[in-house]
């Protein structure tokens, strides 16, 4: 790394921090327009289609979700490894990197397109297509999505690396916004499962595409090895990904959505329905700490490459204690008012006890939690504690359902819940005994973390 003064460093830290702040009020933005696309979104497709055509509309959602894990994990190792050529001002290896991370997925897409087909002959696939509400249409629209967004995604991953969020978040809110006006006119014209898919999810698979574009536009020397990319780059990059992405996106998707995939699969379409909504709940939700969270791993990225571990203690400090006060109020919220706001949001299609919103609640919060040590340890590159305690949640989620298949939405919650909550306590207890301490290079350096 190279050295730098004290007031170098402070005032590389001013302005770290001042594109953090314009990252973050911008994912502010785009954020407050996803929820309330999405709180539009549920109600319309609620009221407008059978309990079954909404399940099979979440349970491909779901899909989707497992289509962006086909990258491997190759997005937060690209933001991180762009982030430090950036640092040093490497522009060749920065290019070098966006094409290895196009090659990765380029080809990940053919064997997909591949297998899918074969896959779709399984017994337990061919269930699926014959379920009330699905279709080989809904299949392939839904593959078409999920097949751009994953090739958008190294150029998306590699904008955050520069970040440059705020310009991802600017066309996020113009395509929520579209997307609206798409969902109205479906529901007014043609209510299906199909149409509110591309009103949602195409939207927002072709914004993705377009700000990829534009990024490249706007910085062409990526472009020069576009074409060239550098194989030996591939192997580190996939072991880093993986690495990545096992704890904070494999482990959590497969968590999340698997309880959804068996109570459809066995037939349980109300419950398929209620657990849907109450994950857009907390999709919705963990959006609000993403908001913060997301433009944070490039900058603390950053402070790590630079040695400027005071600004990081101070700022994950800060963010713990948000993290906690925002958990409560959620749990709070969703057992006193969750009931009677969740009868009226679904036109008393569907009914919630207080037991369901206290184990999703309890099982929200936990999730919230290991997300923020997640990012904070990923970005200092410390992946292996992380590693173990996903592979221990996954194995302790796989057990419960070898021992007994959720029959409902509120014992689905209550096992994801009793899978994560162990490693929850666990990570506390590492993250006392491994505190991020100043440097004798950032001692004595004053840096205001973000308020978060």
């Amino acid at each position: 790394m190279t050295q730098v003064t004290l007031g170098e460093l402070s005032e590389r830290g001013f302005h770290r921090k001042r594109r953090l702040k314009l990252a973050v009020a911008t994912s502010m933005a785009s954020k407050v327009s996803t929820v309330a696309l999405q709180l539009v979104a549920f109600p319309i497709a609620i009221r407008a289609v059978s309990p079954q055509e909404f399940a099979s509309y979440t349970v491909m959602a779901g899909v989707l979700s497992f289509i962006w894990l086909c990258d491997l994990g190759l997005g937060p190792a690209l933001t991180q490894r762009i982030a430090i050529a950036h640092a040093e001002c490497d522009e060749k290896g920065q290019s070098r990197l966006l094409s290895s991370g196009v090659l990765v997925v380029s080809a990940i897409l053919c064997l997909g397109w591949i297998a899918g087909p074969v896959l779709g002959h399984l017994q337990f696939f061919a269930q699926w297509l014959r379920a009330p509400g699905m279709d080989g249409k809904i299949v392939l629209t839904v593959a078409l999505i999920g097949s751009v967004q994953l090739f958008a995604s190294p150029f998306l991953r590699a904008q955050a690396g520069f970040q440059e969020l705020h310009v991802y978040n600017l066309f996020g809110v113009a395509g929520n916004a579209v997307a609206a006006v798409a969902l109205i006119g479906v529901a007014r014209v043609a209510p299906s499962a199909l149409g509110f898919l591309i009103a949602v999810y195409g939207t927002a698979a072709a914004t993705q595409l377009i700000v990829a574009a534009a990024f490249v536009v706007r910085r062409r020397y990526l472009l020069n090895g576009l074409f060239s990319p550098s194989l030996p780059l591939v192997p580190p990059l996939l072991a880093d990904g993986i690495r990545f992405a096992f704890p904070q996106v494999i482990v959590p998707i497969i968590l999340r959505e698997g309880p959804k995939f068996i109570l459809f699969h066995r037939g349980l379409s109300i419950e398929t329905a209620k657990y849907g909504v109450l994950i857009q709940i907390m999709t919705l939700a963990s959006g609000l700490i993403v908001m913060f969270t997301q433009p944070l791993f490039p900058a603390l990225t950053d402070a790590e490459a630079r040695g400027d571990h005071g600004w990081i203690d101070a700022t994950y400090r800060q963010a713990s204690v948000s993290v906690g006060a925002f958990s409560g109020l959620f749990i709070a919220a969703l057992v006193i008012v969750g009931p009677a706001v969740l009868a009226v949001y679904t036109g008393n299609k569907l009914s919630f006890g207080r037991g369901t919103f206290l184990a999703f609640g309890i099982c929200s919060a936990l999730i919230f939690w290991n997300h923020l040590g997640q990012v904070f340890h990923q970005a200092a590159g410390r992946l292996g504690l992380f590693f173990k305690l996903s592979a221990l949640e996954l194995v302790l989620f796989f057990g419960i359902l070898a021992w007994r298949t959720p029959v409902s939405a509120l014992t689905a919650f209550a096992y994801v819940a009793a899978s994560i909550a162990p490693t929850a306590v666990l990570w506390s207890v590492f993250n006392r005994r491994k505190a991020i301490a100043p440097t004798k290079a950032t001692a004595g350096v004053s840096i205001q973390p973000l308020a978060l």
